[in-house]
């Protein structure tokens, strides 16, 4: 039975448990570190016991699928701490180079995410630091795109919000962890990594992310990487997004999604928390599985409200707020395919 190895991006089910059941279904047996080397919530997972665990077991396995945030952080809270240097966690990353020299047949499929626009919340006073860190991120991304003396001003008000280390420590995480995302496009050119997935978190359209992509745009081009590294909105999708890609690679017929959205102007609506229209991102995520000359099937998009879509003081509403399509309508469409016998999937 071909084996997987994966290495998931934290404990919680969506990233632990959805991957290994996509690739537990086709009939392939997957291998995870115990549940308690991951971490929980606050506490970091144990990249020292991974490690290890990794050298161990890559001789047997097919493919692995590894979140580069837990091998390098301990997980996704741990990528938002500045406890780790930046050489500390390169030195974690080259572990998949040693891997891919002792069994050159490992294919290795890996996820790494772009910080979010802001900290951890852990309590109210947090919650406080998180709102004005993400003002202010995305204020100087707009302050930088198009300057002006009143947002200027804003901006320094902003930033005297923040407790000073607190602020340092946010623009080292991001330093650092860039530094990560850059040194993986380097397995990714090297060969050592099939295909890369870089998910952006939490964002919006201008913040310190902007810069960050596109400096990871302009090296995956320098590098024609454009086959092997996908750059797109998400992070907790990523494992099961490189779950199926994995069975497209071992033949299995990955459909083709075709989307058939609530409101046509939907298409080009910018998320709250993303930076990409909604089609775009579409594409990218449609871009990881490949295709595998599986069934079309016809996914249809249906959105909130406009007025329902959370708002920040920070433009976290959607760009576009396109005209609710009757609900109705579009529940009766469904219900007539489905009776047809047609494949159907519904994104809510």
């Amino acid at each position: 039975m071909m084996e997987i190895l994966f290495l998931p991006l934290d404990d919680r089910p969506c990233n632990r448990i959805h991957p290994a059941l996509v690739l537990e279904g086709a009939g392939l047996r997957v291998l995870s570190p115990p549940r308690s080397w991951l971490g929980r919530f606050l506490l970091p997972g144990r990249p020292d016991l991974l490690v290890p665990w990794l050298r161990s077991h890559a001789g047997q396995a097919h493919h692995l699928l590894v979140s580069l945030e837990m091998l390098c952080y301990g997980g996704l809270i741990g990528s938002r701490s500045p406890a780790l240097s930046a050489a500390e966690a390169r030195k974690r990353l080259a572990v998949l180079a040693e891997l891919k020299r002792a069994s050159p047949g490992l294919r290795i499929w890996a996820g790494n995410i772009l910080q979010r626009l802001s900290t951890t919340v852990t309590d109210p006073d947090t919650l406080d630091h998180w709102r004005n860190i993400f003002a202010w991120s995305v204020l100087g991304g707009k302050q930088q795109a198009a300057p002006s003396p009143a947002q200027q001003v804003e901006l320094e008000a902003l930033e005297r919000k923040i407790p000073a280390p607190l602020l340092a420590s946010y623009r080292a995480c991001r330093e650092r962890n860039h530094a990560v995302n850059r040194a993986a496009l380097e397995l990714a050119a090297a060969g050592v990594l099939e295909h890369l997935v870089l998910g952006q978190e939490d964002c919006a359209p201008f913040g310190p992310h902007r810069r960050e992509q596109a400096s990871l745009t302009e090296e995956i081009s320098r590098l024609h990487l454009e086959d092997r590294v996908t750059l797109l909105n998400g992070a907790d999708e990523i494992g099961t997004l490189l779950a199926g890609r994995i069975l497209a690679e071992e033949g299995w017929p990955v459909p083709c999604f075709t989307p058939v959205f609530h409101h046509p102007a939907f298409r080009r609506a910018v998320l709250p928390y993303e930076d990409l229209p909604l089609e775009d991102n579409w594409a990218r995520h449609l871009a990881v599985l490949g295709t595998a000359g599986g069934p079309t099937v016809s996914c249809y998009v249906h959105h909130p409200p406009a007025h329902g879509l959370p708002r920040e003081e920070t433009d976290l509403a959607l760009l576009a707020s396109p005209p609710d399509a009757p609900p109705d309508d579009f529940s009766r469409e469904l219900a007539r395919r489905l009776e047809q016998g047609d494949r159907l999937a519904l994104l809510d």
